[in-house]
């Protein structure tokens, strides 16, 4: 992914920190990305016998004959117990929603699994806040609404002030969509909305 051809767009509103937080995230996929395809190219070459098959190439190839993901990508990559054919996708779903991010402009809804540091993505959120607003940051915090939307597609407008996120699912418990709550032990947990991904307005 390219920054410096998509800089402009985001540098025109003031350098806002969640376009700090997107330039932070792209440099990171850009290292991971490139160390795969340099540690995949030396393994074409070690297996075509070009090079030399360090323990390093000779452990990746282990990996990925196993299905699982080589432990030195891991080491430059997010946190994930995915398998490789998982991850992998993961990685592309993550690489198309920051490029489309970089490449388009500020996202209806962001993705907050995409992140490999989502905490520095809220926190932005808040320093924009902030800076609009004139309201010191450190008595800011978030509230929360999930919305009826099911789509990040479906959303229509931009909110105004926050943000929308996705990705978030909810494991051993349902959510009452009509009183927009988690079910209460002892209810009735026969829903078919169970652990889907909703839209979280923050």
């Amino acid at each position: 992914m390219n920054w410096n051809r998509a800089s402009q767009r985001h540098t025109m509103d003031g350098a806002s920190a969640s376009s700090i937080v997107l330039h932070q995230e792209i440099e990171k996929f850009n290292i991971l990305l490139k160390f795969i395809k340099s540690t995949l190219s030396d393994l074409i070459r070690a297996i075509l016998g070009e090079v030399v098959m360090s323990q390093g190439l000779e452990l990746i190839y282990q990996s990925i004959y196993l299905r699982k993901v080589p432990a030195s990508w891991h080491g430059v990559g997010f946190k994930s117990e995915k398998g490789l054919g998982a991850w992998v996708d993961d990685l592309r779903k993550r690489v198309e929603f920051m490029k489309s991010w970089m490449e388009v402009g500020r996202t209806k809804v962001f993705q907050l699994p995409a992140f490999f540091f989502p905490q520095g993505f809220l926190t932005g959120v808040l320093q924009d806040y902030s800076r609009k607003h004139m309201v010191p940051i450190n008595l800011l915090d978030f509230a929360f609404e999930v919305l009826l939307v099911m789509e990040p597609q479906d959303v229509k407008d931009y909110v105004e002030d926050g943000v929308l996120i996705s990705g978030l699912w909810m494991q051993g418990c349902s959510w009452d969509f009509k009183k927009k709550k988690k079910k209460g032990e002892g209810e009735d947990e026969d829903n078919e909305e169970e652990s889907r991904d909703v839209i979280v307005d923050r």
